[in-house]
């Protein structure tokens, strides 16, 4: 059983018709694991994105993406992918640099992701937050979350 399906994904630059990802298909079993690997600039990290919904809206997404059997990825409704992408589907990218935006304190990321993917309280997520930083060795956890 498939638990995500593309078939034929293009991503395609509005203005200038330009095909950013061409025509990109696989197939994802439950209990599997997929790496999408290739060249810099090859259109890795803007597949990942196209499947979950978090491309610029200067582009377009053209295929097919159908998760856990029966959910159109490319069809749904923005409130709905939120809740899958936040519970259910996600991507990890390879550049650990653009992982956390600078503009915000690591804690407040942290925190945000729990509150809207766990629906635990502020006051939760940091302990949350701070346990995972210390479970993964992090020096002074309760200083980390307050860095940028």
């Amino acid at each position: 059983m498939n638990l995500l399906e593309v078939k034929n994904l293009k991503v395609i630059d509005k203005e200038d018709k330009k095909e950013i990802v061409k025509g990109v298909s696989f197939k994802v079993e439950k209990n599997m694991c997929l790496g999408i690997v290739g060249e810099s600039g090859s259109g890795k990290s803007m597949t990942a994105k196209a499947i979950v919904g978090l491309i610029s809206s200067n582009l377009k997404i053209e295929g097919y993406a159908v998760f856990d059997e029966n959910i159109d990825l490319f069809n749904i409704k923005k409130d709905k992918l939120r809740k899958i992408r936040g519970q259910r589907i996600c991507m990890i990218l390879q550049d650990a640099m653009s992982a956390f935006d600078p503009l915000y304190t690591v804690g407040y990321q942290m925190i945000e992701t729990l509150v809207e993917n766990k629906n635990l309280s502020k006051k939760e997520a940091k302990k949350v937050s701070i346990k995972t930083l210390e479970k993964m060795n992090i020096n002074d956890p309760q200083e980390v979350v307050k860095k940028y």
